[in-house]
């Protein structure tokens, strides 16, 4: 806050020029150590444009300075990264092992220069505007015997050193002259602590000025931008041996949980500035502050393709127009399909116990799993396309996005919004899902007013032919020789004509 005695104010106003004991009463009043600590800051905080935006972003541009100054800033800023603890900034080699007195220290030291820019932002602060007529006068008054032996009994120790200041910076050719007026009054050894050239001396040794910009370089160092959260799955194949010694192979899964993040992406920014680095040569990589965090939940059994299943709560469209849960379907009941079939059930009882992930659509809640492909204007889509078309690939099922339009009991809907919900895997919570499976009829069926696909594995000659044919020669060896090996087996479990037609058609 700049202090005015009256008559001081009134004659700005007037535009009347300022008289030398009037420049004396404002450097009395106003405290030019207390504004020098502030206004060392704000030239570090503004002296140059990437050092403010990266780190004062409060900080307000501050032009007209010795260029010295922006050497300071960079060097104290990188001190205090030093000084930060184990990040991966403070513990690279060029900044890890600065010393304070060595690179911001020397800067103040014999840089009167710098004092002089505060010196004279002072007299700008407190409204000291200085020319020639104004010295003379400051300078005949403040030699005077009385004006002397006044500011000895007062004490005004900071304001005699403010006067020197003036004269030898603004009437240099009286300074030799008015240092032996005050000489002849209170002796050399006095007069001479106040003719030296002025310095940041309190900066020089000690690091005061690092605690006042540490929050700022720990707040920029520890911000965190583009954060992202996502989860991935990894398998493997696990031996394991038997009482026989007979070894059988699990399929296992598990998630695996990601973070990725930048951390000080803005200091890694300022790290690369052109006059960040002529104060760092020694520094010839600047770490990434790109992080990844991996966390990993426990295996457990991978589910295998089953067909896309709904909990056993979903209420599934018979053809007399009742509704009733999936688990209470039984053999033979007649369930309402696409275009106002109806498609019969057989004795064949779809579960999957190992469901992570459901899904809805629009105000539904999640009932489906991701694969669960839903009748569109556009086709079969489904959240996991991918695994729909592996159960039978020839759906050719897409991705189901919000804006595709579904077929339902009312009509056709549009998708507004797609819901989810996930098992609690890390503590073995999966979700139990039902499928049906049809004697006759459309593989579809209404649930929970959705028209949605049957989708079960379909063992036919076509496919194992297909499949067999992409196979490797070791392959279709193995599998020609197991089917010798075992033919009465197969043809118990599917057929004598079955297995007659597989001789015929693939394994001749």
């Amino acid at each position: 806050m700049i202090r005015r005695i009256g008559s001081v104010t009134e004659k700005r106003k007037e535009g009347v020029k300022m008289e030398a004991g009037e420049v004396v009463q404002l450097m009395k009043l106003n405290d030019f150590t207390q504004f020098k600590n502030q206004d060392v800051l704000t030239i570090i905080k503004g002296c140059h444009e990437k050092t403010r935006s990266t780190f004062f972003g409060d900080g307000g541009k501050v032009a007209d300075v010795d260029k010295t100054w922006v050497k300071v800033a960079i060097n104290l800023l990188l001190f205090a990264i030093s000084q930060t603890g184990n990040n991966m900034y403070g513990t690279t080699e060029g900044i890890r092992d600065m010393k304070y007195k060595d690179k911001v220290g020397r800067l103040f030291e014999g840089n009167p220069s710098l004092w002089k820019d505060v010196f004279q932002r002072y007299l700008s602060h407190i409204g000291v505007s200085v020319n020639e007529q104004l010295m003379e006068s400051f300078y005949t008054e403040t030699s005077k015997l009385n004006f002397i032996m006044g500011m000895k009994e007062q004490q005004m120790e900071e304001c005699i050193g403010l006067c020197f200041a003036l004269v030898r910076i603004y009437y240099e050719k009286a300074f030799s002259l008015y240092c032996q007026k005050w000489e002849d009054v209170l002796g050399n050894e006095i007069v001479s602590s106040y003719t030296g050239e002025q310095t940041l001396y309190e900066y020089v040794e000690s690091p005061v000025l690092e605690d006042a910009v540490r929050l700022y370089v720990e707040n920029a160092i520890h911000t965190v931008t583009d954060s992202k959260n996502w989860v991935s799955q990894e398998k493997r194949n696990r031996g394991i041996a038997t009482a026989t010694h007979d070894v059988f192979v699990v399929h296992e899964v598990r998630e695996v949980y990601h973070s990725e993040y930048d951390q000080g992406r803005a200091v890694w920014s300022w790290l690369q500035d052109q006059e960040v680095k002529s104060c760092i040569p020694e520094m010839k990589n600047i770490p990434d502050c790109h992080i990844h965090n991996q966390s990993y939940g426990n295996w457990y059994d991978a589910p295998r393709p089953s067909g896309g299943c709904v909990t056993g709560d979903t209420k599934i469209c018979l053809s007399d127009g009742r509704e009733i849960p999936i688990s209470q379907i039984r053999e033979g009941m007649e369930v309402l399909s696409e275009n106002g079939t109806v498609s019969v059930t057989s004795d064949e009882k779809v579960i999957n116990r190992h469901i992570t992930c459901l899904y809805g659509i629009n105000d539904i809640p999640p009932f489906m799993s991701l694969e669960h492909a839903v009748l569109t204007e556009e086709g079969w889509k489904s959240l996991d396309p991918e695994t729909t078309n592996s159960i039978n690939s020839f759906y050719h099922a897409a991705k189901l996005q919000v804006g595709d339009v579904v077929y339902t009991l009312k009509g056709k809907e549009i998708v507004r919004k797609i819901t989810k919900q996930y098992a609690d895997i890390q503590s073995r919570e999966t979700f139990t899902g039902y499928d049906l499976h049809f004697r006759q009829g459309y593989q579809s069926y209404y649930a929970n007013g959705i028209l949605v696909l049957l989708n079960y594995p379909e063992i036919t000659i076509a496919r194992i032919k297909r499949v067999l044919d992409s196979m490797s020669f070791q392959k279709q060896k193995r599998f020609r020789h197991m089917i010798e090996q075992n033919y009465d087996i197969f043809s118990d479990m599917f057929g004598e004509l079955s297995m007659s037609q597989l001789q015929e058609e693939v394994l001749k």
